[in-house]
């Protein structure tokens, strides 16, 4: 049995935005927000990011980089015949981003927490509505009379966690450490962007990985950082996509 728990960190720079697809008082797009209860009985909003999110991101740069390596990927949405090498086992299965993440054959492997907010937070500062306006796809010009208030969050450090289980002979773990466990934190720490409104340069975000445990033991950091595959990931925009 394969077992993997990481801990990490999101630092944001600027404006991001991950919407909850619902207004709120005078703002068209309103940002995810976590009830949190305060010792003194009050309850406080603060932002969070879906575990949903997090994940269907890092899958894509996992994707990224398994195509910068020179690996087989599959789109996990195709329900065309391009998809029937998907149906198979993990153990026998081609496709290193499978066997990560799961599929529809076999089942989810990988299960990532919401993205909670960490340290201190102000409401007025750390939350603030921008005014935009719709655009014409047809012209490429502002529609009259479209102006909406999409909120957001302004930079802030969240923190979140992974878990991943896979069976003994479903990984490749000649080395000692899986090598789908090491493409997944690469992943992780090639995300430089994250939420809507990337275009515009929103969502500018760093991740640092805090802990790595392998079958509940400490994992080094030498251990699967590899140098030479960050260098390549540095000078590479597949992750901001």
């Amino acid at each position: 049995m394969h077992k993997l728990i990481v801990k990490y960190e999101m630092h944001f720079e600027g404006p991001w935005h991950i919407g909850s697809g619902q207004d709120r008082g005078l703002v068209d797009s309103a940002v995810i927000l976590q009830r949190i209860p305060l010792d003194n009985g009050k309850v406080e909003y603060r932002p969070v990011i879906p575990g949903s999110t997090v994940k269907g991101r890092l899958r894509t740069a996992c994707e990224d980089i398994a195509v910068l390596l020179g690996l087989d990927v599959i789109d996990p949405h195709d329900d065309g015949p391009g998809s029937l090498p998907a149906f198979t086992p993990h153990k026998s299965s081609g496709y290193i981003v499978n066997r990560l993440f799961g599929s529809r054959f076999a089942g989810e492997c990988l299960f990532v927490s919401d993205a909670v907010w960490q340290g201190e937070y102000h409401d007025q500062l750390n939350r603030q509505p921008r005014t935009g306006v719709s655009l014409d796809r047809l012209t490429g010009t502002a529609k009259p009379k479209h102006l909406f208030h999409i909120e957001t969050v302004l930079g802030g450090t969240l923190v979140g966690s992974i878990e991943a289980f896979h069976h003994a002979e479903d990984l490749m773990a000649e080395s000692g450490f899986p090598s789908e466990y090491a493409l997944l934190l690469l992943g992780l720490q090639s995300l430089k962007q994250l939420g809507g409104k990337r275009s515009i340069g929103w969502g500018q975000v760093s991740t640092r990985i805090m802990s790595v445990t392998y079958n509940d033991q400490p994992v080094e950091e030498e251990i699967w950082r590899n140098p030479e595959v960050l260098a390549l990931i540095e000078n590479w925009d597949g992750g901001a996509k």
